[in-house]
């Protein structure tokens, strides 16, 4: 007999009768995620597609009864909040028992989707100040703009978003589906605490995903994806991939949601593929945008594939490389004062512009890494640039000038927020653990780097690193991967001819790629 051990959540929600939200969406969207869902209905209803015709609440002392009966098959990774009373008794007794999971489980999530819906009635100030005391308590809250603008007693999203985080959520998404119908984007206002832990929110801690409107009426929306929002949780992605992944799904979820007679649909939980890398057109795909909003630039597009890429750090280096007849070179000088202690005063400069010559006499682009302003003024093929260098780097000046652009990703929102700039290319990374740095971020393995090439490919060049040797580099083309990154493996010794020429049967050229 075969036993799976999954990874599970426990949602807090009423009963929808008609299976469209509530209960009935978690334990949808859980399954979808492959995630075992305990359920605490705090309501049963009564509702059709035409609305809610009664509802029954259960006692306080029943729900401790179902909190009992759970924990004794341990506690979850996420915990999701859906629809409750809005009563002293339950959110006294919620509050408790949110604290208790928070102290026997610390590294245990906790989701709110506050369900506070116009058609529900405003919020007496009683009930605001009770409802107020579970923020501090919750990890990622998921309002509309109402419900944020309710909950907060703000007057406008972006204010909202700040007070929920001031109130104690480490994390507030306010979902952009009942703003701006007109508009053909759904832009979702994402508030985080820094974590140095999370290269990714060092970078950015306030932002936007955007993604195509769909314009469908329906039921659920909301439920589905703070459960999923829960579900990836629960089966470890980052909290960034998390939001990101289950922005995504969502538009799987309008777009298979069931017909109804009344014309409001309800939401269906047929996501992307199981292991969450996606089943969804590229166009469709999420993107992420600071905060202020999108900046409309166009970078070089590739005439051909990357192919074998050699990082270099030195002209001799460099020299090797190109009579070998590498694709592609990326100059990766990490520290102007080491590079000239090392080859004198004025070395920086001087080796950045022969290195530029040489391969434009060779007819291979150069990439700078980092030092964009240089590699505009001495007119170099193109730049590379980390996410934290994104942040710095004058990108309106690289386009202008014509420069190509390269963008390090590591990670699912990553990778959405390289696809807003429009780079000539994205590299991936991780692979394997690299072996000339150490990075914050797990290996991507071969499941992943297959499936970002199989969608991400069909809209850029793409190139990937990290501990890439001949060893393995026949994995990475079998994922599809039509450029390899390498360090270790073309750094010049009494090998090097040899390592090349091996490396280069899985790449035989990057115009016969």
């Amino acid at each position: 007999m075969n036993e799976t051990n999954r990874n599970k959540i426990w949602a807090i929600s009423a009963s929808d009768s008609c299976a469209g939200a509530g209960m009935q969406a978690d334990l949808k969207m859980a399954h979808a995620l492959d995630v075992e869902c305990g359920t605490l209905v705090s309501a049963l209803t009564a509702q059709s597609s035409w609305g809610v015709d009664a509802v029954e609440t259960v006692s306080v002392e029943f729900l401790q009864q179902q909190w009992q009966s759970l924990k004794k098959d341990g506690f979850p990774q996420a915990i999701k909040i859906g629809w409750f009373p809005k009563d002293e008794a339950f959110i006294n007794w919620l509050a408790d028992k949110l604290s208790e999971y928070k102290n026997e489980l610390p590294g245990g999530w906790i989701v709110w989707d506050p369900v506070l819906s116009a058609s529900q009635g405003g919020l007496a100030t009683g009930e605001l100040a009770l409802l107020k005391q579970l923020l501090p308590l919750v990890d990622v809250i998921t309002p509309n703009q109402q419900e944020a603008l309710q909950l907060s007693g703000c007057q406008t999203a972006a204010e909202a978003g700040e007070a929920l985080q001031q109130a104690g959520v480490s994390y507030v998404v306010i979902s952009g589906g009942d703003s701006d119908i007109d508009c053909d984007y759904v832009q979702s206002l994402c508030f985080a605490g820094a974590n140095i832990s999370e290269p990714e929110q060092a970078v950015l801690t306030q932002f936007i995903i955007q993604q195509p409107r769909i314009r469908q009426e329906i039921h659920g929306s909301g439920c589905h994806f703070a459960s999923a929002v829960a579900g990836y949780l629960a089966n470890a992605e980052r909290i960034y991939d998390a939001l990101l992944l289950a922005a995504a799904n969502m538009s799987v979820v309008i777009q298979q949601a069931s017909y109804t007679p009344s014309g409001y649909l309800n939401a269906w939980a047929d996501v992307l593929d199981k292991d969450g890398m996606g089943n969804l057109a590229a166009g469709q795909w999420p993107q992420v945008y600071p905060l202020t909003g999108a900046v409309n630039l166009e970078f070089p597009v590739l005439q051909r594939p990357l192919g074998l890429y050699g990082l270099v750090d030195n002209l001799d280096w460099l020299t090797q490389l190109l009579a070998l007849g590498v694709d592609t070179l990326q100059w990766r000088v990490k520290s102007r004062a080491q590079y000239e202690q090392q080859f004198g005063p004025g070395s920086y400069r001087r080796d950045m512009q022969r290195a530029i010559e040489l391969c434009q006499q060779h007819n291979i682009p150069l990439y700078i890494n980092d030092d964009w302003p240089l590699a505009i003024e001495l007119g170099a093929y193109g730049v590379h640039l980390g996410q934290e260098d994104l942040l710095a780097a004058n990108l309106s000046a690289i386009a202008s000038a014509g420069l190509a652009l390269g963008v390090s990703t590591h990670t699912e929102w990553e990778i959405a927020r390289a696809r807003a700039f429009k780079p000539s290319y994205i590299a991936f990374g991780p692979v394997h653990p690299p072996l000339s740095k150490q990075l914050k971020y797990p290996p991507l393995g071969y499941t992943r780097l297959s499936n970002w090439c199989a969608r991400v490919g069909q809209e850029f060049p793409l190139t990937c690193i990290g501990g890439i040797t001949g060893d393995n580099i026949a994995h990475i083309r079998a994922c599809g991967m039509l450029s390899a990154a390498i360090v270790t493996d073309l750094m010049p010794d009494d090998d090097l001819a040899q390592r090349h020429q091996r490396l280069r049967s899985y790449y035989p050229g990057a115009t016969e790629a």
